[in-house]
């Protein structure tokens, strides 16, 4: 037997897994409660996909045309039928079904966009990251200095500009001054690295600019608020470097609300993501879905947002799992 400090260790242990089943099981629910309100929403926009190819068509269909065409496509069934086959599929061949408008399989489709929105996504988180917890450190410790008014500056343009907005912008600054834009398309990693960076810096920057903004100013308000702590100042009483006294004391305080902001902020990259998709031309999941709603493509718009909200719940939920390991005293009974 395991006692002291291994047996509440232990303890912790079980808890957090019991937390962790716990959300799993309500991600599901969540999950299946917005496939609803999803399928809905999108049978009550006007018109269908058979309305679209009309529009498309040089000769103008018949009526029996049209009744034959809906039937083909499975959209003439009744909505509860049109569902459960949908999710059914779903939950249990991991078959999302096929485009109304492409046929292709989304199943496809997804395989082809999701990786460029995958990365697009990290790159932007990462970018959050880098801009937002160094700037807000460093204007707190130097705290209405002419670095922190620069630093805040910083953040309130990050939170008032638009990220599509200042993709546009700096696309039209980089062909008027530079003469020179990314390359259109995309090129993986590992196809041709010069492209993919070209390709993927600037919506990156752009993705984690605004974010990193608000990142930015909860971490400049919670390192100010710790540094005041009775701790810091015992700290620094026993002759510690400073540099010490913030890796050591203050910048480990910081990160349970900077965490909460990660997690948050970063559930919302993923939709500046969508929009910088299509500024930059980036065959993604944006552009995907996009697509999908013009042609009323109601598969792939429903399957897609399913897909978004499963990643947007895996984002807050690895964050609340990581409170437990920056803050021991997070419980999760």
């Amino acid at each position: 037997m395991c006692f002291g400090p291994c047996g509440l260790r232990a303890e912790r242990d079980v808890a957090v897994h019991r937390y962790i089943a716990r959300r799993i099981a309500s991600l599901f629910v969540v999950l299946v409660i917005m496939s609803v309100v999803v399928f809905i929403i999108l049978r009550a926009l006007p018109g269908d996909v058979v309305d679209v190819l009309q529009g498309e068509e040089s000769t103008t269909l018949t009526a029996e045309q049209e009744e034959a065409l809906r039937k083909r496509l499975g959209i003439d069934r009744p909505l509860h039928e049109q569902y459960f086959s949908w999710i059914g599929g779903i939950l249990t061949r991991g078959d999302f079904g096929s485009s109304l408008y492409t046929q292709q399989s989304v199943n496809t489709l997804f395989k082809q966009r999701l990786p460029v929105t995958i990365l697009l996504t990290v790159y932007s988180i990462g970018f959050m990251v880098l801009i937002g917890i160094p700037l807000g450190i460093i204007s707190a410790l130097r705290a209405n200095s002419p670095v922190d008014l620069l630093a805040r500056i910083v953040a309130v343009l990050g939170l008032s500009v638009p990220s599509f907005w200042l993709g546009i912008l700096s696309l039209v600054a980089l062909v008027t001054w530079l003469n020179w834009s990314p390359p259109l398309g995309y090129s993986g990693p590992i196809a041709d690295l010069s492209e993919h960076a070209q390709q993927m810096v600037l919506p990156s920057v752009i993705g984690g600019l605004a974010f990193g903004a608000i990142l930015a100013r909860m971490t400049r308000s919670s390192m100010l608020e710790v540094m005041g702590e009775d701790y810091i100042r015992t700290a620094r009483s026993k002759g510690l470097a400073e540099r010490f006294v913030v890796a050591r004391h203050a910048a480990p305080n910081v990160m349970l609300p900077v965490l909460t902001v990660i997690g948050i902020q970063a559930a919302a990259v993923i939709g500046g993501v969508v929009v910088l998709e299509n500024v930059f031309s980036l065959p993604g999941f944006g552009t995907l879905m996009i697509d999908a709603v013009r042609n009323r493509d109601y598969i792939v718009v429903q399957s897609a947002l399913m897909l978004v909200a499963a990643g947007v719940i895996l984002i807050n939920l690895v964050t609340d799992i990581l409170y437990a390991y920056v803050d021991p005293r997070v419980r999760y009974d």
